[in-house]
């Protein structure tokens, strides 16, 4: 369920600047994969009817089961939905500049997470047929037992695993739910275009900066690592 509350800001974190990457839309290209797949677990369990698939849409970035409540379709939706997204996993497509600003982030000093809504077994396969451990210190996914996006609970996750403090982070993301998340946590937060939200949807979210590419987001990034003191390293 979406929580409606905000859960209490831990005591304790650490000294490490840390940069939250979201997954889907942000890090890779899955739409497509997405839409195939929730177009198929919705033929094959309401069979009625065409699949609302911009409302889908709009709530990526949330646990599967929990879109599905939100939508009012049935939780039966799950498997065929993970089965068609697992079959799929060829057609997604990495974007490499946006991994070269990861890599740099993190030649800079940064610790660098992923927070996804999508369950861990399908996270996992994700990062190792894209190599993207090497750029990744921890994940939070969609079973994990805290709340899911747009609830902060997962920041706070990834802070506590990282030694980082929330003022000292910044969440990047392509839908208002990840600015929302990162927003509700106290960090920063940084909106991109090249995913599904448009600017005007992760401004009203709480976007302190929407990037229209991966040069903006590295921009972005530099200037907020300034401010914390830190000097950011150009991407290769």
């Amino acid at each position: 369920m979406f929580t409606d509350g905000v859960p209490s800001r831990p005591a304790y974190y650490g000294s490490h600047r840390l940069v939250v990457f979201d997954l889907d839309g942000t890090l890779i290209d899955s739409k497509p994969v997405m839409v195939h797949a929730f177009r198929t677990a919705y033929a094959e369990v309401v069979g009625r009817s065409e699949a609302p698939v911009d409302s889908f849409l709009r709530l990526l970035g949330a646990p599967f089961p929990e879109i599905l409540a939100r939508l009012g379709l049935p939780h039966q939706m799950y498997e065929p939905f993970r089965a068609a997204s697992r079959a799929g996993i060829e057609h997604i497509r990495a974007h490499e500049d946006v991994l070269t600003v990861c890599e740099a982030v993190r030649d800079a000093g940064c610790r660098t997470a992923i927070y996804t809504g999508k369950d861990r077994e399908r996270t996992v396969e994700i990062l190792d047929r894209f190599g993207l451990w090497r750029l990744c210190d921890g994940i939070a996914v969609g079973d994990d037992p805290q709340a899911g996006k747009p609830a902060p609970d997962g920041v706070y996750q990834l802070c506590r695993t990282l030694a980082a403090d929330p003022v000292d982070t910044v969440v990047v993301g392509d839908s208002a739910l990840d600015m929302q998340a990162g927003r509700a946590a106290g960090a920063g937060t940084v909106g991109c275009l090249w995913g599904i939200g448009t600017e005007e949807e992760l401004r009203s979210a709480g976007a302190d900066v929407v990037a229209a590419d991966p040069l903006q987001l590295q921009t972005a990034l530099a200037r907020w690592r300034q401010r914390t003191g830190m000097v950011m390293v150009e991407a290769r």
